[in-house]
């Protein structure tokens, strides 16, 4: 691997003015992420804060069990139940194949600052990540992208799923998964590591029940030595440790909307974007009725209510539910951050551009639950760029950083152009001015003669110059079959750089690469991390 760095704007000033300390964006977090005494600082308020750290090894103990075997994972367990052991997480939702990519950025980021922040502080900090287990929004999952003739296309897994069905509760179709996968593989292209990949996946998806666990086992695969823990949020002895807590969002509820209004409108005053919409009455909690997930409201009766559903709740008969049947309640967007920070001593939390963007709502609402807001780290980001789509750059003489900033259209349009020939469009231009001008003289007599005639001769006109349109569109098809590769190739360049618009990261899967460099290509990724880097990495295969 050849390592490039590069400085890219970001359409998110949010996150932009963050990572590069620009502007006002750093008041709506509690610390500096970029000063390392920050996380001596926040490992001393740690300590002193009580976590239920024995009943949370003993769960975490018994659900890694189930997808590791490496000694490191239940070492970093152990560990957990030490007071001064702190965390690093991040968290995601269960995609197919893992997802994109930047869900594997996340793991090996919060692997990466796990071991840089125990090295500093001498005291233990393990890597964890949480697995969005009660998300129900499949339609985000279902899918990888492929390439197919130097475009992207969706893929589907057409697994069956009951509407507003958590991720972790979808039984996986282990035999149409296998033939999913083999014709996800058709895609890539058979290699030197085509069959150990396909192994690998068939033995997964054969120990996986549901969709989520199939996720981990791959995952766990990935990064078990390095002693990723895993935590599913929608396992029921987990949310029976989570039961207090939510007790005490129940009750704060009314505090809780408050302080996001609040964030939102200071947020505003500085035309910072708010990401999380909601209405007045949501309470950022769901209720689980029939295996469906139930957004919960407060109305101004103090009632919490399910919308579109005969079901009322009072307060105390919804702490009721979070003592005696917590598996009835999942956290949205807005509480899991809080939860996670109530379950884990975390030192440092891991997010993505749109994360860092939606966390910057929450400070008010952590201090709202007598808490502060984690460090949020930037996870790495990251291009791959294969020798094949080097060679094509170097063809057209552009860089990667060209392509990051502007796109592929910009250049490809530029390059069709210049071999045009140069008085095409003034040939073009002139032949219409002449035909016109000659038309005029009929238009002329026409109108001159009869009303009737004269709207004829208008269309007339009109279909005359079509014919000239007809025939520029003739000439620029000409073109690009006459160039035709070179038109794919800059297909392909976007396809594989900036594909649907966005970056590689947002699209790409990780096994298109394993298909074709191996599952040491992952290990290869941990050496490329500058923790004191802001910029985009460009690595070169």
């Amino acid at each position: 691997m050849v390592i490039d760095e590069c400085i890219l704007p970001n359409s998110n000033r949010l996150f932009d003015d963050y990572v590069h300390s620009k502007g006002e964006a750093g008041k709506f977090f509690e610390y500096d992420y970029k000063n390392r005494s920050t996380y001596v600082q926040r490992r001393n308020e740690l300590v002193k804060n009580d976590f239920p750290r024995h009943k949370l090894a003993n769960h975490l103990l018994a659900f890694n069990e189930q997808f590791s075997t490496h000694p490191k994972v239940f070492e970093n367990i152990e560990k957990l139940q030490a007071n001064d052991c702190t965390v690093v997480i991040t968290g995601q939702q269960a995609g197919l194949l893992t997802g994109p990519l930047y869900t594997i950025y996340k793991a090996i980021t919060t692997i990466q600052l796990a071991k840089a922040y125990e090295d500093q502080l001498k005291t233990p900090v393990v890597p964890i990540f949480w697995v969005a287990g009660e998300d129900h929004d499949y339609q985000e999952i279902n899918h990888i992208w492929v390439e197919k003739d130097g475009k992207l296309i969706k893929k589907k897994f057409p697994n069956k799923q009951v509407d507003k069905q958590p991720v972790s509760d979808i039984t996986l179709d282990q035999d149409s998964m296998e033939e999913w996968v083999e014709e996800i593989f058709s895609f890539f292209g058979e290699s030197a590591h085509t069959s150990e990949m396909m192994k690998l996946l068939k033995e997964k998806i054969h120990v996986s029940k549901t969709i989520s666990a199939f996720f981990i086992h791959v995952m766990s695969h990935f990064f078990q030595k390095y002693g990723l823990i895993f935590i599913d949020s929608n396992q029921e002895e987990a949310r029976k440790i989570e039961a207090v807590f939510f007790e005490e969002m129940i009750r704060k509820t009314n505090e809780l909307q408050a302080a996001l209004k609040e964030q939102e409108s200071l947020m505003g005053k500085l035309d910072y974007p708010t990401i999380i919409e909601t209405d007045a009455e949501c309470v950022h909690l769901f209720y689980h009725l029939n295996g469906k997930r139930e957004l919960l409201h407060k109305n101004q009766d103090n009632m919490f209510y399910l919308k579109e559903k005969d079901r009322q709740f009072t307060e105390e008969e919804l702490v009721n539910i979070s003592r005696e049947s917590p598996e009835l309640l999942s956290n949205n967007v807005v509480t899991r951050p809080l939860m996670q920070d109530f379950l884990f001593p975390t030192l440092a939390f891991v997010a993505g551009p749109g994360e860092i963007t939606y966390w910057a709502q929450l400070k008010l609402l952590f201090e709202v639950m007598n808490r502060k807001m984690p460090p949020v780290v930037p996870r790495m980001n990251l291009t791959v760029v294969e020798r094949k789509i080097n060679k094509m750059l170097e063809q057209f003489h552009l860089s990667v950083e060209n392509i990051l900033t502007s796109g592929v259209e910009m250049f490809r349009n530029q390059w069709l152009e210049s071999r045009k020939n140069n008085d095409l469009e003034s040939i073009i231009q002139e032949t219409r001015n002449m035909i016109d001008l000659a038309h005029s003289k009929l238009r002329k007599f026409a109108w001159e003669n009869d009303r009737n005639l004269g709207k004829l001769s208008e269309k007339n006109r009109l279909f005359i110059m079509s014919q000239i349109d007809f025939m520029e569109r003739k000439i620029e098809r000409m073109y690009k079959e006459r160039y035709l590769n070179e038109l794919q190739a800059f297909d392909t360049i976007e396809a594989s750089l900036v594909p649907n618009g966005g970056m590689q990261e947002r699209s790409w899967n990780i096994f298109y690469f394993l298909n074709k460099y191996g599952l040491s290509f992952i290990d290869e990724l941990f050496t490329i991390l500058d923790l004191e880097n802001d910029k985009h990495h460009i690595i070169y295969i």
